[in-house]
């Protein structure tokens, strides 16, 4: 059994095994590799508790995922709610220092904004501000979208989003 499936198998509560993850995944590069090669084959559950981990690991670095963000962002569109509101954390981490990068999740971060989980909008969203406020070329392409959105979305904390973000580009 390897570190990844020992940690996932313990007794340790959730976010003790995201810890120890994030623990890993900040040792280096190597670690993060092992994880994501385990991910493509895990159960669902496991690869949301993984993503969390790459997710709070790119909170404070954000470079230690700069060469994975292209495997991250086909995890978007995954059939686990929990991995697609994941991997759009991980897309609004990385975009301050990765904004170009972050611009290419831009269609499938969109295709969210329709799921029918409140959690995947909001995470959605939250990249998509992000994606919009470190890359001004897509700002053009973008507010027209968040302004579009204040008007259909239902859940005032994401619509909240969008008002947020517009009301910051404006200042900028």
């Amino acid at each position: 059994m390897s570190i990844i499936e020992d940690i996932l198998r313990s007794k340790l509560k959730p976010k003790e095994k995201e810890a120890a993850l994030v623990r890993l995944i900040k040792k280096g590069e190597s670690f993060l590799e092992e994880l994501m090669e385990f991910m493509e084959t895990a159960r669902d559950a496991d690869v949301g508790l993984c993503m969390a981990a790459i997710a709070e690991a790119a909170k404070d670095e954000p470079r230690l995922i700069a060469r994975h963000l292209g495997w991250i962002i086909r995890h978007i569109g995954h059939k686990s709610s929990r991995v697609r509101w994941e991997t759009s954390e991980i897309i609004a981490e990385a975009a301050p220092a990765y904004p170009e990068e972050a611009a290419a999740a831009v269609p499938k971060l969109k295709a969210n904004i329709k799921d029918g989980g409140t959690v995947v909008r909001w995470s959605a969203a939250t990249a998509l501000t992000a994606i919009a406020a470190a890359h001004p070329p897509y700002r053009p392409k973008l507010i027209p979208f968040f302004e579009k959105m204040i008007q259909e979305e239902e859940n005032n904390g994401v619509r909240n989003v969008y008002v947020k973000a517009l009301k910051a580009l404006a200042e900028t």
